[in-house]
């Protein structure tokens, strides 16, 4: 999942360089963050609370970033209240981090105040789709990777962007469904151990690997839910993300 929240700015960029979706992508990227530091086992989402079991730094700096804001407080941060306001500038971050590895180039500036970019290493954003239409085509279940993916590329607006009209309504309603998927409503304690889910390895039984497993999927398809329902009710003209790059 490390490309995660690239993946989907990436998705969004239309031919003129402007990212089409750039109102919902913030909600997007926060959800990426806490997905990611979830199946690192750094976080857990326990009944609608964000649990920090690991609070050191990952080395990346959007999750660091990410991490402190769920650490630093009295008490667990409600999950769908922390989707619900992305950090000031998140947006802006990930166009630099993308800028920084050469897949982008800023070539000025858009209508609202979006950046315009460049594409300089088409084969990224190429494996993203190609990546999103292998999960359109699958019918069955999906690892959390891919439900991740597929049900946030539905919370952020790309399936009319991507798949527009009649031909794409089948791939649009697979990934609505995907991001529907139910989930476990209450998750007491995802981890009865303390073990972690970076610590799902040859060492531990099947039923608890298989258990912990289960938790991280069941807590990744509800930041999704929280994912789309923060996108679907945000304030007209509102700024997610603090103020437009």
């Amino acid at each position: 999942m490390y490309g995660l929240g690239e993946d989907l700015l990436l998705l969004g960029l239309g031919a003129d360089g402007r990212l089409r979706h750039h109102t919902k992508l913030p909600y997007g990227l926060a959800a990426s963050e806490l997905i990611r530091l979830t199946t690192l086992g750094q976080v857990q989402i326990a009944s609608e609370h964000v649990i920090v079991v690991d609070a050191r730094p990952t080395g990346d700096a959007q999750l660091d970033a990410a991490l402190v804001t769920l650490y630093v407080r009295t008490r667990p941060a409600d999950y769908g209240r922390w989707l619900r306001a992305p950090r000031r500038g998140i947006r802006e971050d990930y166009l630099r981090r993308l800028t920084q590895a050469r897949v982008l180039r800023r070539s000025g500036r858009a209508l609202f105040g979006t950046a315009r970019v460049e594409i300089l290493d088409p084969a990224r954003p190429l494996a993203a789709r190609e990546r999103l239409d292998a999960i359109v085509a699958t019918g069955g279940a999906l690892d959390a990777g891919s439900a991740a993916f597929g049900g946030l590329a539905h919370a952020v607006g790309l399936p009319d962007l991507l798949y527009p009209g009649e031909d794409g309504r089948a791939a649009r309603r697979r990934l609505r469904e995907i991001a529907e998927e139910p989930a476990a409503e209450h998750i007491e304690d995802p981890d009865p151990l303390g073990l972690g889910v970076a610590d799902t390895g040859p060492g531990l039984d099947a039923q608890t690997a298989g258990a912990i497993e289960a938790a991280v999927r069941a807590g990744v398809q509800l930041i999704v839910q929280a994912t789309a329902a923060a996108a679907a009710h945000m304030v007209p003209g509102s700024r997610a993300g603090g103020q437009l790059p």
